[in-house]
């Protein structure tokens, strides 16, 4: 099994009937809109580039409609592309991909979604009594833990490629701990670590 090093990662966009490219982060800026914005929008229809570069010289062309669906068509390719990245990351590593904080554990779950929401976003919650409360948000006691939140979205995807990918594509967290993972996508098992330096600043520039 050969595992590669994604070296350099770029997305351009190419409307229907078009042959010119365009980088997406440049769309994105220049049209000021997020990427979802961009996915969702039916009339803006054509195709997303990938142009990958490898640790190795091997360089890789992936091209697919803007629309298409992921592997569970629950969502658009290029998200669920980047949120499974994000998920690996920050399973694996215990911390928030964006700002790379430590995940927080909470023993009073109101008081840990208080203090991730911030005051203005939790002032709404701040005015429900404790019925409303756990009707809308689960049990105090339940507590927080961020990790096993992330730990559930790694679970969701795992479940997914069970149900969708031929079982030697399977990933597993015995193998996102020893370093790989199989991007469906790709259709190659990446090196997670060795990796990073190129999905970071994609996922970054792109998402937050």
């Amino acid at each position: 099994m050969k595992i590669y090093s994604i070296k350099k990662l770029d997305v351009k966009y190419r409307e229907m009937n078009s042959e010119q490219e365009i980088s997406l982060l440049e769309l994105l800026n220049g049209k000021e809109i997020y990427l979802s914005d961009f996915l969702e929008n039916e009339e803006m229809s054509g195709e997303l580039i990938y142009y990958i570069v490898y640790s190795d010289g091997e360089e890789q062309v992936v091209t697919h409609d803007k629309s298409e669906p992921n592997l569970s068509e629950g969502t658009f390719r290029l998200f669920d592309f980047i949120q499974r990245w994000v998920t690996v990351y920050e399973w694996r590593d215990f911390k928030k991909f964006d700002t790379r904080r430590e995940f927080l554990k909470f023993d009073s779950r109101y008081e840990g979604l208080k203090f991730l929401a911030g005051p203005e976003k939790w002032s709404y919650y701040a005015t429900l009594s404790s019925k409303e409360l756990e009707e809308q948000l689960g049990p105090d006691s339940q507590g927080l833990d961020e990790h096993e939140s992330s730990d559930e979205r790694l679970e969701m995807y795992l479940t997914i490629e069970k149900e969708t990918l031929f079982e030697k594509e399977w990933n597993s967290k015995e193998k996102i701990i020893s370093g790989y993972y199989h991007d469906s996508y790709l259709e190659r098992w990446i090196d997670i670590q060795n990796s990073y330096i190129a999905l970071r600043p994609f996922i970054l520039s792109l998402t937050y």
